[in-house]
């Protein structure tokens, strides 16, 4: 059984980029947005019952990834013993696609950018005119989509309405100018849009959703194929310079550089770098050349930090300023940005009435 405490970055790659301590203990340092410490391996990147509770009834989550563990740990073993140069793309496939999708990354920056995007619809829907107006109340015909409502409404009350004399016509009239003329004070007491958003529970539902993907598949399907028809290789330095992001590779993307590799599309991943140790890493795409890799490399720190969401791993050696912390989920926080502004102009661009 596995405990409560449960790991979402595997000690055998932690242990990877450590350093003896006192005693048989191996240490990490570890780099925040607002500090720098050095911890035991076993002292990072865990949480209480991350992906299950203890069950003495059946296999949880947790118990099937702890069982699986040592399969992965041959695989990342196997790379780092390979000498430099060209290695077996399905293992790193395999191995990469696993642990990036068990990670805390991909479920804290879902939960981080399912909360911005409702607080930016919360505030839409909390601004009376701007709903007014894209629901097409402030026209002086309703619109398709409400002329269809105000006449299924007619029609439920169609025997009564005819006996008063009431046409379909007059009474989609009426209905549609009462609406109008009263919007402001049927919004004011309708629902209350932020106390809705503050009892969403975005952390857990990003949880039930991560879990469920895990429970589908350690591996999915698909990001192992298309990492599988990259050509890797394994490259080793002999000086110690690469630090692990909590997003664990990073990916090239043509506008933006470096970044998180699981934010890259299957479509677009035109090159990964996966850090195996301080010296060692395994590379494909455009980071495989020697230039461009020699060139990512002398900045590959910084861009570790931004690519990452909470911490970066190194080792204790490195010194406290070896990683500009202040650095740490900029480049998640800006695409999550980006990408939620670029939907609400549409949303903005187009009135929900057409």
């Amino acid at each position: 059984m596995a405990g409560r405490k449960q790991h979402y970055i595997p000690q055998f790659l932690l242990r990877s980029f450590a350093e003896p301590a006192s005693g048989d203990k191996l240490q990490i340092r570890v780099f925040t947005r607002g500090k720098s410490f050095v911890v035991p391996t076993d002292g990072i990147a865990a949480q209480r019952e991350f992906y299950s509770k203890l069950s003495d009834d059946s296999v949880t989550l947790d118990d099937r990834i702890t069982y699986a563990k040592s399969e992965y740990a041959d695989l990342f073993r196997k790379l780092v013993k390979h000498d430099a140069g060209d290695v077996d793309s399905s293992d790193v496939a395999r191995l990469l696609t696993h642990l990036s999708v068990r990670g805390n990354h991909i479920r804290s920056t879902a939960a981080a950018a399912n909360a911005y995007a409702l607080s930016r619809v919360t505030e839409l829907l909390s601004d009376v005119s701007y709903v007014k107006r894209m629901m097409g109340f402030g026209l002086t015909e309703p619109p398709v989509r409400i002329k269809k409502v105000l006449d299924d409404e007619y029609n439920k009350r169609q025997q009564h309405l005819g006996r008063v004399r009431v046409s379909r016509h007059g009474f989609r009239r009426f209905m549609f100018t009462q609406m109008n003329e009263r919007w402001d004070e049927l919004f004011s007491s309708g629902l209350d849009m932020k106390s809705v958003a503050g009892l969403t529970d975005i952390a857990g539902i990003a949880r039930e959703a991560h879990n469920e993907v895990l429970l589908h598949d350690f591996e999915p399907t698909q990001r192992v194929s298309a990492l599988e028809v990259l050509d890797w290789q394994i490259k080793v330095g002999t000086t110690p310079t690469f630090v692990l992001t909590d997003a664990i590779a990073l990916a090239h993307d043509p506008s933006r550089g470096a970044m998180p590799a699981m934010f890259t599309g299957l479509d677009d991943i035109q090159g990964v770098l996966f850090p195996l140790s301080p010296t060692r890493a395994v590379c494909a795409g455009v980071y495989a050349d020697d230039a461009v890799l020699e060139a990512l490399t002398c900045n590959f720190r910084n861009f570790a930090a931004s690519a990452s969401w909470e911490f970066v791993i190194a080792p204790p050696s490195y010194g406290a300023e070896a990683v500009n912390g202040e650095l740490i989920g900029s480049c998640v926080g800006s695409l999550i940005f980006e990408k939620i502004e670029e939907a609400v102009a549409e949303s903005l661009a187009e009135p929900f009435y057409k």
